[in-house]
């Protein structure tokens, strides 16, 4: 049995899996599917035909030594994947959010840490990394187990290879290589 709050705003059509928890001050636009055992918490806002897979947690205080009473929110465009495992945390302060635009694909594992503003067509292997502040914009690859470093900007058509570590901004339509982090060329 799915736990449900009656203040959650739900479109039409949305489904909710057995052991889901939506809680209040969540709203999921239409056609929304929550899987089994995934958690969409307060102060989360997504648009239509998103879907969160197993125990995806969606909405988590962000993960901040200096992290205040009040915290913000994560706001998701429409037709994302957040496959099993993923996690998103909620902007750091009051009036801020954590944004997810349209059309991503965010795969088994994933962290998308507070502030973090990813664009649109995006998409994130198994085990990728955003820390705090990190922005990502449209079309990005960000291969598996790859560790993005608070502040940095992965740029327009960026691919970044896998186990990559990201310490400075990774410019747009470059690929990066996974063993050094180093640019190694245009991604055509």
């Amino acid at each position: 049995m799915a736990v449900v709050s009656p203040d959650a705003r739900l479109g039409v059509g949305v489904k909710i899996g057995a052991f889901a928890t939506v809680e209040d001050d969540v709203e999921l636009g239409d056609f929304c599917t929550v899987a089994s055992g995934a958690v969409i918490k307060a102060g989360v806002k997504a648009g239509c035909h998103n879907e969160f897979a197993e125990h995806a947690v969606i909405g988590g205080a962000p993960q901040h030594v200096a992290r205040p009473q009040q915290t913000g929110r994560v706001r998701i465009g429409d037709h994302n994947v957040f496959r099993e495992h993923v996690t998103i945390h909620r902007a750091l302060k009051p009036g801020v959010s954590t944004v997810v635009g349209d059309h991503n694909y965010v795969m088994a594992g994933a962290h998308l840490g507070h502030d973090v503003v990813v664009g649109s067509n995006s998409i994130f292997a198994n085990g990728a990394l955003l820390g705090g502040h990190v922005t990502v914009e449209d079309r990005a690859f960000v291969s598996g187990a790859v560790a993005v470093h608070q502040f940095c900007r992965i740029g327009r058509l960026a691919m970044v290879g896998g186990h990559a570590r990201i310490v400075q901004d990774v410019p747009p339509y470059m690929l990066v290589d996974g063993q050094t982090g180093c640019i190694v060329g245009l991604n055509v």
